[in-house]
């Protein structure tokens, strides 16, 4: 059973994406990449991952973790396994999707 979206795509799961310090340094640098670079027309949603594809059906809900608060989400809609590349492969998310959030939710607020 899934959950409808706003624009009427199903909803097949909910997954949290923790991001790395390593890879953004401060929370400016991950809002950058959540609202202007992974929504560019070179990118168009692709989120190139190093090692390990999360085990998800398209169609899930992605909750960016960042510095142990949810931060941003966006619909997956496709993952591509790529061993031939420096990269173990890449999400596809819709970029209509994708959105910052604003307030972040930190573990407390998510239990309540």
């Amino acid at each position: 059973m899934g959950f409808y979206s706003d624009n009427k795509k199903i909803i097949n799961e909910i997954r949290i994406l923790p991001q790395s310090i390593k890879e953004f340094e401060d929370e400016s640098d991950f809002r950058l990449f959540i609202t202007r670079i992974l929504k560019s027309v070179e990118r168009n949603g692709r989120y190139y991952f190093s090692k390990h594809m999360m085990n998800c059906a398209n169609n899930t809900l992605v909750l960016f973790q960042y510095k142990s608060c949810i931060r941003a989400a966006g619909l997956l809609v496709d993952a591509i396994k790529d061993n031939d590349t420096e990269f173990g492969g890449y999400y596809i998310f819709d970029v209509d999707s994708l959105i910052w959030l604003n307030k972040p939710m930190d573990e407390a607020t998510m239990r309540s």
